[in-house]
């Protein structure tokens, strides 16, 4: 069984669209180049805190579509007591085996259509996270 992964390096852990932890058997994909490759700054941002009122029972966020090019920020919140568990729906959230855990404080970088297709489960009630995205 290989090495635990040092958990004050989970917080910065890039993942892809499928939960994936991007390594060296998943590399980062690069797309575009110098100039006219990337997405224009959109004029405003949304944003919102999403809590589990019942561990277990997975949470979905909240419907705000994503311009194309752009990523959703989710951190979990600096006072949680415990993990957030991340997944692309209720049953893989609620599966702390394969969900992505965040310590509190850590965070991910999705790129998706619309943050409804994050869904979270805790440890604790009332713990959560924040999403953050620009919009158009």
């Amino acid at each position: 069984m290989p090495a635990p992964l040092n958990p004050n390096l989970w917080g910065v852990v890039q993942h892809d669209p499928d939960c994936i932890p991007i390594g060296p058997l998943n590399p980062l994909p690069v797309t575009g180049g110098g100039g006219g490759g990337s997405s224009p700054n959109q004029p405003t941002f949304a944003c919102n805190q999403v809590p589990v009122p019942s561990p277990g029972t997975a949470v979905q966020l909240d419907t705000q579509a994503v311009p194309n090019g752009f990523q959703i920020f989710v951190r979990a919140l600096v006072a949680n007591n415990g993990t957030i568990y991340v997944g692309p729906d209720a049953a893989t959230a609620q599966n702390h085996v394969v969900a992505t855990p965040l310590e509190p404080g850590a965070f991910l970088e999705l790129a998706l259509t619309n943050v409804d297709a994050i869904w979270i489960d805790a440890d604790t009630a009332t713990d959560g996270v924040s999403w953050t995205v620009e919009v158009a």
